[in-house]
């Protein structure tokens, strides 16, 4: 067999060199006549499927007259009354007749177009052939559903007749005993005579024609025509049962071939590894091939390009697997290598494509390189030296390479890449491969041998492709190998050449240079000295069979539950050893089966005993198992639930067009448009919105059921159709009832009650009721968003609530566009929709509080909504269509009203809701407050009581803001407490009063009502508003030193700000203005320094209603005298002395009362707000009024 392959080879060479056109001529002739054959089959092909497809068209449309007739055949069936004539029965029988044959024909016909689709489905490609398939599947069904159907239809026919029969005979027996006078004439021949008499006159239609001859015959005749339906069910009934035949048939086929197709799919996998044998061992041998032919001349043959060529095409043309395929270069580098046994001198240079920088060596004639082989020059592969000390180290990550086995190794680094070069050209492909202790880098190249462990393998290098900036390898694993040290320099093994080395460096003259004491950087290791590691002698004992036992049985295990090892454990064994006999390799085929830890596998690699070894491999074997039981198990579960949902989804599928076919259910598209026009049935749609409503379902009706577009109309038309077109809920105009309600809820709050109210006698009187803006500012806990849903309730309108602190975006208000994804209307159209009314109450809480972004600024985009001229064609920015909003009633709450926008607070009506005094806190603790608490906590008035005196100590100690949210969770405390108590048996009853209260809310936040109970010269008590309510403000100052060289100075501390610091400077120059015009001696404010302090530090301060505060405060401590006590005072100060005008009068003097104030200073235009304040906040103070500070002045300091 080898002689006839070199005989091919050299007539092949030959061939090449003397007819390259020829050959070329040749291919194209092949190639010519290969197309022009396929084109033959693919129009033959063609021609076939046309063919197919006529016949499935004939045979639907024969299906569909065949639908019609039995449809005909069916109304003719349902007749069951008695006096049909012959006429019905005839036709009845001939439509039978005709079903009957046209089943026939058409069982024919499906039956030959099967015959025809299998003698062409060879012929076809995989996807004509399936679809041929379906088409033949898909007419067999259709008929048989057919048949099923006519079948039916018959039976049903055969039960009427037989009914009918029972009747007649009824009535024939009873005709002797009747006398009938009526004008009917019955003929049950069923000829045209009985039309005909009907026409005579009365007189002559009174006669009865009875034949019971005729009678008897027309029974027979329907004896003989029930026999033919029954024998014809009988023939449907055959002809049903031949059809479910076929198809058990035809899924037995598609079984069969089902089982070839994986049979051949086998049989191809085994030819495939069966090439890639023979292609390793031709790969192995192919560059010594010359070597068998003793006429063929290497040198002319490595000479010339046009020959290089040749012989790499015959090369690449028998090796699939060779990697320089096509390589001229590389082949010549090779065929200069090849030397026959006779020594032939090397007459070329060793390398023929080498770099210009490399050093080129001569070669004399004693450099012979030869290949050994047997005596009769048999092709013999590469021998793997048994002994090679010195060898190139690749370190790589991840899992060792045990020996035996060939692994893909690229390397990137540059000095490595050349050493790998120049061994391959040297015809030493052999390098160690180790693997590194971590994962650090993925470098090639070691800096230190500690980065490695000692122990790797002996490697040769099979395939060697050059990529330019890498070289990708293919080596092939023998033997273990152990570092002993590193080289620093590439030993040659060549000692010739080494000889030659140092001859031409003794020649060189070097001139002496002066050594220069550097620090090397450690350079990487490229080299090694390596020896052999041998495993210990053992004995196949007992043991050592019974492990070898298991692992083997573990191994096809692991590959019968993972068929991906078969490959792993075919390539270890294609030498044809026998490795389960071998204790040695059978433990390193399970080891690299595995998908074990880097550092479990490198022990076995280090492993000697052999024994141990083999437990080792045992147990990750196992451990393997496990896994790929656990693997195997989850893929099931997968699959299974695949199936599960792909066939509940294939029967949904089918369902859903069962349903289609009996009418029970429409398209989505035409069930969707029904669903949306029933939505507007009893809704008042403005044309403009229906308008685009019907272009919206007109463009629905052309897109696909799946697509973006459509789930994007969709939920369009969905927000389009549910909005409240026309519907608004009936208002409440009974003011009786409104502040029923508005008492009810809350305790106060005249102004805002007093409003609502003048807001329904508006509407009443009317007639109709429009939407208003409304804004509640005051402080937290006055009630502002409770009173709101109160006001909903008194009016009878739905109540929607959504907050605006914080938002920064005006997409929330006005909507997205519809071409971002997951867009979505704003606030207010979500409004309209839940609430599903055009009138709601919308509160749009903590206005004050809205934010600013890069989005947009939501306060603009609220001017649209809240102005009455505008918002009654509001547009969304998703809805794009106007929107009517003049019949919301908006309210808007805040706590301050100087950040809300100027345009924006323009646009609303402002009703200020003032804080609460300890009268008013205590009756909405009592009335509404512990109701609420105690039913929260689950107890009884009888259970758990608080006393008045207790209220008012938490009022006074506990709870001093102006709000009372925080007294409510003072209080639902109490009856949690309470509710432990009672549950845990401590008591039966609690009372909470005024000695017990700290057991239930701890000690008292607030034990002194003020700061001074007698105020000092230079400190005063003034009043502040916040945003908590009112509070009492004292002022202090003092000198600081008595040097008059320095002058007079003011200091300021207390966190002021700068409003606060200008009055400060404006009272100091009225203070020494006005000193002068009471005592012209006094110098105290011109020379001293001083300090001006307000306390609390930590809390900012602000504002110019402190000016009249901060003079007294000077004059008082300027005249060392100070001033009226339980006075409080408030007042913007000019620098004239005026006394101007400031706001909070209310939080103030609440304020003022809390601290046991009896006489108050208040501006002269701050008169009317005082007098708006209720009796008992008034009652008890002594007020002045004033206009500038003298007035003040003789007030304090009288």
């Amino acid at each position: 067999m080898a002689s006839d392959r070199t005989a091919e080879f050299v007539s092949t060479v030959k061939s090449m060199q003397t007819k390259p056109q020829w050959m070329d001529s040749e291919l194209r002739s092949r190639k010519k006549h290969s197309s022009a054959k396929s084109e033959r089959t693919a129009v033959t092909s063609d021609a076939n499927y046309v063919a197919f497809m006529r016949g499935s068209r004939l045979i639907a449309r024969d299906l569909f007259i065949t639908y019609q007739k039995l449809e005909k055949l069916n109304e003719l069936a349902k007749k069951k009354t008695v006096f049909d004539g012959d006429d019905a029965s005839k036709e009845l029988n001939e439509l039978v007749y005709i079903i009957k044959q046209d089943i026939n024909s058409m069982n024919k016909q499906i039956e030959s177009l099967r015959q025809h689709q299998l003698e062409s489905g060879s012929r076809r490609n995989n996807n004509l052939e399936s679809h041929s398939k379906n088409v033949v599947l898909s007419l067999q069904q259709k008929l048989a559903t057919m048949s099923g159907n006519f079948k039916s239809t018959l039976e049903m026919r055969t039960q009427n007749m037989q009914q009918q029969k029972m009747r007649r005979e009824q009535f024939t027996s009873a005709r002797n005993n009747h006398q009938m006078n009526g004008s009917t004439v019955i003929d049950f021949d069923g000829s045209a005579y009985s039309s005909t008499e009907s026409l005579l006159p009365k007189q002559q239609q009174s006669q009865l024609l009875l034949y019971p001859d005729n009678t008897n015959q027309y029974l027979e005749e329907r004896t003989n025509a029930m026999q033919s339906i029954e024998s014809t069910i009988v023939e449907l009934g055959t002809i049903f049962n031949q059809l479910a035949t076929m198809v058990q048939q035809q899924e037995e086929i598609i079984t069969r071939i089902d089982t070839n197709v994986a049979d051949t799919s086998l049989n191809v996998e085994a030819a495939h590894e069966s090439l890639l044998r023979y292609f390793q061992t031709v790969n192995s041998n192919r560059w010594l091939i010359l070597k068998r032919h003793p006429t063929v001349d290497t040198g002319r043959i490595a000479t010339r390009p046009a020959n290089i060529r040749n012989v790499a095409r015959f090369i690449a043309k028998f090796d699939s697997t060779a990697v320089y395929r096509g390589s001229e270069s590389i082949l010549r580098t090779r065929l200069c290598a090849v030397r026959q046994s006779r020594h032939v001198s090397l007459t070329s240079a060793r390398f023929c494509e080498r770099k210009q920088n490399e050093e080129v060596e001569e070669t004399t004639e004693d450099d012979v390189v030869t290949v050994r082989g047997d005596a009769d020059n048999a092709l013999t592969a590469i021998t793997v030296p048994e002994i090679y000390p010195i060898v190139p180290v690749i370190a790589i990550t991840r899992n060792p390479v045990f020996p035996r086995f060939i692994k893909i190794v690229e390397i990137t680094d540059p000095s490595l890449m050349n050493l790998i070069r120049r061994k391959v050209k040297l015809n030493q492909p052999y390098a160690g491969v180790f693997m590194k202790r971590e994962e650090s880098s993925d470098s090639e190249v070691a800096q230190n041998l500690d980065e490695l462990y000692p122990v790797g393998t002996f490697v040769q290098i099979h395939e060697l492709q050059d990529m330019g900036n890498k070289l990708r390898m293919i080596v092939m694993a023998h033997r273990r190998i152990k570092i002993v040290k590193q080289i620093y320099d590439d030993i040659e093994v060549n000692d010739k050449v080494s000889r030659r080395r140092r001859r031409n460096n003794k020649t060189k003259v070097e001139p002496k240079v002066e050594t220069v004491v550097e620090t090397q950087k450690p350079q990487p290791i490229l080299v090694v000295e390596v020896e052999n590691v041998n495993h210990d002698k053992f004995e196949t004992t007992e043991e050592i069979k019974a492990v070898t036992q298991e692992i083997v049985k573990t191994i096809r295990d692991i590959i019968s539950l993972n068929p991906l090892y078969r490959e792993s454990v075919q390539q270890i064994m294609q030498t044809g050893q026998r490795i389960i006999d071998n204790p040695v390799y059978l433990s390193d085929l399970g080891a690299a089966l595995t998908g074990a830890e880097p550092e479990e596998l490198q022990k076995i690699l280090e492993e000697t005993n052999i024994p141990k070894r083999l437990y080792a491999t045992l147990s990750l074997l196992k451990k393997e198992f496990q896994l790929s039981k656990l693997q195997q198990k989850i893929g099931k579960e997968v699959e299974e639930k695949v199936k599960q949902q792909h066939r509940k989804y294939m029967l949904q599928e089918q369902l859903k067009i069962i349903k289609k076919e009996l009418g029970l259910e429409k398209d989505d598209k035409d069930a969707i448009e029904e669903k949306l026009r029933a939505r507007l049935k009893d809704l008042v749609v403005p044309p403009h919105v229906m308008e685009v409503i019907d272009e919206e379902l007109n463009k629905l009706s052309f897109l696909d059921n799946h697509s973006s577009e459509f789930s994007v109309t969709r939920n369009y038309l969905d927000w389009l159709t549910n909005l409240p077109w026309g519907k608004s809920s009936v208002e409440n105009l009974d003011l009786k009832i409104a502040k029923d309600v508005l008492e009810e809820d809350h305790y106060g709050m005249e102004d805002v009650k007093k409003r609502i109210l003048e807001f329904i006698a508006v509407s009443q009187l009317k007639g109709k009721v429009q939407g208003k803006i409304l804004c509640f500012y005051g402080p937290p806990g006055v009630g502002k968003t409770s009173i709101a849903r109160s006001i909903a309730k008194a009016l009878n309108r739905e109540y929607f609530r959504f907050s605006v602190g914080g938002m920064t975006d005006v997409a929330e208000i006005k909507g997205h566009r519809r071409t971002y994804v997951g867009a979505m209307p704003g606030k207010i159209i979500q409004c309209l929709k839940k609430t599903k009314t055009e009138n709601p109450l919308v509160l749009i809480d903590e206005v004050d509080k809205i934010g600013k972004g890069y989005q947009g600024d939501p306060s603009s985009a609220l001017l649209e909504l809240l102005d009455p001229e505008q918002n009654h064609n509001f547009l969304d920015h998703y809805l794009d269509v106007n929107i009517d909003l003049s019949k919301v009633l908006f309210i808007c709450t805040a706590n301050v009203t100087d950040t809300i926008p100027e345009p924006l607070r323009d646009r609303m009506e402002m009703i200020e809701v003032s804080g609460y005094v300890s009268r008013e806190k205590l009756a909405i603790a009592e009335n509404y407050l512990i109701p609420q608490a105690r039913e929260i906590a689950g107890v009884t008035q009888e259970k758990a009581s608080i006393s008045q005196t207790a209220l008012k100590k938490i009022i006074r100690q506990y709870c001093r803001e102006s709000g009372v949210r925080n007294l409510q969770k003072q209080i639902e405390k109490i009856m949690r407490k309470s509710a432990y108590k009672l549950v845990n048996g401590e008591t039966q009853m609690v009372e909470v009063n005024e000695n017990n209260l700290q057991e239930f809310l701890g000690k008292p936040i607030f034990t002194h009502d003020r700061m001074y109970d007698v105020t000092p010269p230079g400190v005063v008590m003034g009043l502040a508003w916040t945003a908590l309510g009112g509070s009492t403000l004292f002022i202090e100052t003092t000198k600081r030193s008595t040097k008059e060289s320095e002058g007079g100075t003011l200091r300021l501390t207390g966190h002021l700000g700068d409003v606060m610091k200008e009055s400060a400077d404006i009272a100091l120059s009225f203070s020494k203005s006005f000193l002068r015009t009471i005592d012209s001696n006094n110098d105290f404010l011109e020379n001293g320094q001083i300090h001006l302090h307000v306390p609390e530090g930590a809390t900012p301060k602000d504002g110019p209603s402190a000016g009249c505060t901060m003079v007294t405060a000077l004059m008082s401590l300027a005249l060392n005298k100070p001033i009226r006590q339980n006075v409080a005072m408030t007042g913007e100060l000019s620098l004239t002395g005026m006394i101007l005008p400031v706001g909070g009068i209310k939080e103030k003097t609440i304020a003022a009362r809390r601290a046991n104030v009896n006489c108050l200073i208040l501006p002269e235009e701050n008169r009317k707000d005082f007098d708006d304040l209720p009796e008992f906040i008034r009652s008890n103070l002594e007020v002045y009024f004033v206009n500038n500070y003298q007035q003040i002045y003789d007030i304090v300091f009288q």
